[in-house]
């Protein structure tokens, strides 16, 4: 595939999204094309991150930005999707697992660009990579652990989340 291949695609998801009329007016105002503008932003943040400028404040923009609105647009059209639920657990566990060893994080090479890579394919919904996740490593750890919590809760005298 060629670039124009690639802003033809970005362009159609443009179109068929609820961002197509503030696309139309950023054409209108600047003359460039909505899709042109996606792909440097993109590679102006791959850059960045590549040569350690801003790192942290990238890979929250990546891993806020969009699932933000994802989920937003989920709350609104009332489609329950799963991913969204997922992926917000997983950034919570990436969270406090980078909280924890910081120091660590510092040394590993490139780790906020293969961050920033790890969490667009875990919130793209064509791979939905945070349902992956959570399928092969975190589901049986998981369940486990509800039991103790609800375990816990029932005799704190709290009602569960399941009860309300």
């Amino acid at each position: 595939m060629d670039l124009s291949s690639y802003l033809d695609q970005i362009r159609r998801e443009i179109d068929n999204s609820s961002l197509k009329k503030y696309a139309d007016d950023v054409y209108k105002k600047t003359g460039v094309a909505p899709e042109v503008i996606i792909v440097v932003i993109g590679v102006v943040l791959a850059v960045m991150l590549f040569f350690g400028i801003f790192p942290h404040l990238i890979c929250d923009v990546v891993a806020y930005a969009f699932p933000f609105y994802g989920t937003l647009s989920t709350i609104e059209s009332k489609k329950f999707k799963k991913n969204w639920l997922i992926y917000w657990v997983l950034v919570g566990m990436i969270s406090v697992i980078e909280t924890i060893v910081h120091i660590i994080v510092y040394w590993i090479p490139f780790y906020y660009p293969l961050k920033a890579v790890f969490l667009v394919w875990a919130m793209h919904p064509k791979y939905e990579g945070a349902t992956l996740v959570y399928d092969m490593f975190l589901k049986d750890r998981v369940r486990g652990s509800l039991e103790k919590v609800d375990g816990a809760v029932a005799s704190a005298g709290l009602k569960s989340s399941e009860e309300k």
